[in-house]
């Protein structure tokens, strides 16, 4: 998926590019697991926050959270604290947080962390 991802972006023409936020990075996430079927939501509201991209499968429930020029430890330790699976505690698939930086100067996916809940 990351190789896909960062092929995706290398795409966007250079005079494009605007990264000053991660809203163009969550589209692209999005529309990537859209194209191939799966149940994906963006912005996805709980109680205490709202997490960037939640992809269920009949397996597994996908909790995205996406850094720009931040880390993914910062990311995974968002979804904890904001509590993202917090509403899927009864539901039986498993649950995986995912962190993923991106960054805007080289402009491709810099680190990932994948952590089962």
């Amino acid at each position: 998926m990351i190789q896909y991802l960062n092929a995706m972006i290398a795409d966007i023409p250079y005079n494009y590019w605007n990264a000053k936020t991660e809203s163009i990075f969550t589209i692209i996430t999005s529309v990537i697991f859209k194209k191939v079927g799966m149940d994906v939501l963006t912005e996805v509201h709980n109680a205490w926050s709202r997490c960037d991209i939640r992809v269920k499968t009949d397996r597994y429930i996908f909790i995205f959270e996406l850094k720009l020029d931040r880390t993914t430890s910062e990311a995974m330790q968002q979804i904890k604290d904001k509590a993202y699976l917090a509403s899927f505690a009864n539901d039986p698939r498993k649950k995986i947080a995912v962190g993923i930086s991106f960054s805007s100067k080289q402009r491709q996916v810099t680190e990932y962390l994948v952590e089962e809940q």
